[in-house]
């Protein structure tokens, strides 16, 4: 597929979840890093033997203990619509997506890097296209 192609995709994406209110936003959020908490050996496996970098056991507990951190500390933040207001100012806040954003993965991390990029850009309604490192495409 050619990089317009993963951009359209994700434009479409970016679409389908214009009208998700926080709760909605959170649930996409909650439910990527369940994923990859939820498969913390298979991925950690596949990582070791593919890249032939890290140790098993420590990608399982990268794989277990960052999904809950990233989780942890974005659950409660505020992200769609107005997020702030200073009375004083008058000044509001308005969170609103900024649409594709590219990120690139580290052979080194394969797992959770990229969950953290999503993570991140799915909190602001985003979407995200992932360059994995040659060593660590599949």
């Amino acid at each position: 597929m050619k990089v317009e192609e993963y951009v359209e995709r994700a434009r479409k994406a970016v679409e389908a979840i214009k009208g998700y209110n926080q709760e909605q936003v959170d649930k996409l959020v909650y439910e990527a890093a369940k994923i990859i908490y939820k498969n913390a050996e298979p991925l950690a496996r596949e990582a070791v033997d593919e890249t032939g970098l890290g140790y098993y056991e420590d990608k399982i507990a990268k794989n277990t203990d960052t999904p809950t951190a990233f989780w942890n500390y974005l659950k409660d933040k505020k992200s769609v619509g107005i997020i702030g207001e200073d009375k004083e100012t008058g000044i509001i806040e308005v969170a609103h997506p900024v649409g594709v954003i590219a990120c690139v993965t580290p052979a080194t991390n394969p797992n959770v890097t990229p969950l953290g990029n999503f993570m991140d850009a799915m909190k602001g309604k985003n979407a995200i296209i992932v360059s994995p490192a040659p060593r660590a495409a599949q």
